[in-house]
């Protein structure tokens, strides 16, 4: 169970770093 839940996290994680990293480039 504990590694369902961390594999989650590191989806979860992959997909907030792409938008996130989009918007900082946009910025620039």
């Amino acid at each position: 169970m504990n590694e369902v839940v961390r594999s989650i996290r590191l989806v979860k994680m992959y997909c907030w770093e792409k938008p996130f990293q989009f918007k900082v480039e946009q910025v620039r």
